[in-house]
């Protein structure tokens, strides 16, 4: 592929200007994602520049000049990787119009406009269904800006949550353009933690770095207290630590600690049954998952476990792209950013030495662990994100994986710059995926 400017010229109808190196006779047809129209080859004098003629770039919804990959595959020229971001929450007009994601969907274009590539964000409310074209939402100039433009090639699913992921015309999108135009669109929903656990626990690689793992109910809660000095109770579905809960004993009593409105709150029960009832009254217990409590190492007094980043490349193979330790707030039960939890490297923690083995052995079981997920679980996957940590004893433990994992973590000094390994692999894959649509245009179809 031939990194590009993409231009228009008002001197001819129907042409396609071409660089020497790019230039072939045959040319016949010029894509532009779903968007495609018959044309004429010529060459162009500008080594680094391809034009459209103005009817050309007018009927191919071309949004704006951009520097992008071109590629010539038999009579057709094209161009990729065509990038849509599909989110719900924008507030047109706004200087923040995707609220706190703002800052990270900004970031992701910029980083696409830098490797040649467009990017843009999509939200349901935003398809031209008849005309197959979109209102894409840019951030051009400086500036986020609405304009006209075709169906990416690639969908990133950025939903963020579960609540918009499950709304009718959110699925009426993702039905159509995955089963109808075969765009491929992966990390495709959030997980269930139950399920998660479920299928690894089954895995001989996998099941060696899971804690016991219960379903929520009266017998195995006094089953796991009687087994454990501390347990978990987190709900299936959620994350960055929200709705979990620290059940320990302490003599005959239970103590129980959680959060409310981002504050510690500590209460103490007789028995196990008047906590399941004062605890879980509003809620069904079979939301609910208890996990053993393990024993973290501490760093300044303060335990630690680990936040890792994976992510598939440009060959669809997964890489490891980032690690961050991250230390829990003064009195908190988890290492949670949100909750006041800090975040250090590797090398801070350990030392050079140590930290060179502890990445090797988490590299090793992440790797392992995407590889059996990505099985497991329908639809495409291309990055996941995983809370593990290594005890005392150097064993690995996998406490979440995360499907939407979060980059807020990757905002921290200590870990800027591993967020430029996230989003290189990010983009190869992107770019896997649209080269792969456009060499076997069925291949997503049949998996889905």
């Amino acid at each position: 592929m031939n990194s590009v400017k993409l231009d228009k010229r008002a001197d001819s109808e129907g042409t396609v200007y071409l660089p020497r190196h790019l230039y072939r006779d045959g040319i016949k047809n010029v894509w532009f994602s779903n968007k495609n129209m018959m044309c004429r080859p010529a060459v162009s004098e500008d080594e680094e520049t391809v034009y459209l003629s103005d009817d050309l770039w007018r009927a191919l919804s071309v949004p704006h000049l951009m520097r992008i990959q071109a590629t010539v595959i038999g009579e057709a020229l094209y161009f990729l990787p065509i990038i849509g971001l599909l989110t719900t929450g924008y507030t047109s007009g706004s200087l923040y119009p995707f609220g706190q994601r703002t800052d990270e969907y900004q970031r992701l274009i910029t980083f696409v406009k830098k490797n040649s590539g467009c990017a843009f964000i999509l939200t349901p409310d935003h398809f031209d269904w008849e005309n197959e074209t979109v209102n894409g939402i840019f951030y051009h100039n400086g500036k986020w800006v609405e304009k006209l433009a075709p169906f990416p090639q690639v969908v990133y699913d950025r939903i963020p949550n579960r609540k918009d992921e499950r709304l009718t015309k959110v699925q009426e999108v993702k039905n159509k353009l995955q089963y109808k135009y075969g765009i491929p669109w992966f990390n495709p929903g959030f997980f269930d933690k139950a399920e998660i656990f479920e299928a690894l626990k089954h895995h001989p690689i996998s099941a060696q770095y899971l804690p016991q793992t219960y379903e929520l109910n009266l017998e195995n809660l006094r089953k796991a207290l009687d087994l454990y000095p501390s347990v978990y109770v987190k709900p299936k579905k959620a994350s960055h630590g929200i709705g979990i809960k620290l059940f320990s004993k302490e003599g005959k009593k239970i103590r129980c600690l959680a959060y409310h409105q981002g504050e510690p709150i500590e209460k103490t029960y007789h028995h196990v049954l008047e906590l399941l009832s004062a605890e879980f009254r509003h809620y069904s217990p079979n939301q609910y998952l208890i996990q053993q409590g393990v024993t973290l190492p501490e760093y300044n007094g303060r335990p630690y476990d680990f936040r890792v980043h994976t992510n598939k490349d440009g060959t669809g193979k997964w890489q490891l792209s980032a690690v961050a330790a991250k230390t829990a707030g003064a009195n908190n039960m988890t290492t949670h950013v949100l909750y006041g939890g800090d975040v250090k490297t590797l090398g801070e923690i350990y030392g050079r030495k140590k930290a060179l083995s502890v990445l090797s052995q988490i590299k090793d079981a992440c790797i392992a662990l995407s590889e059996i997920i990505d099985q497991e679980i329908d639809g495409l996957i291309g990055e996941l994100g995983f809370d593990v940590a290594v005890d005392r004893e150097d064993r690995l433990w996998l406490f979440e994986a995360n499907a939407k994992p979060g980059r807020i973590i990757f905002t921290k000094p200590a870990i800027r710059k591993q967020a430029r390994f996230v989003d290189k692999y990010w983009f190869d894959y992107c770019t896997y995926l649209a080269e792969l649509g456009i060499r076997k245009p069925q291949w997503y179809l049949s998996l889905v």
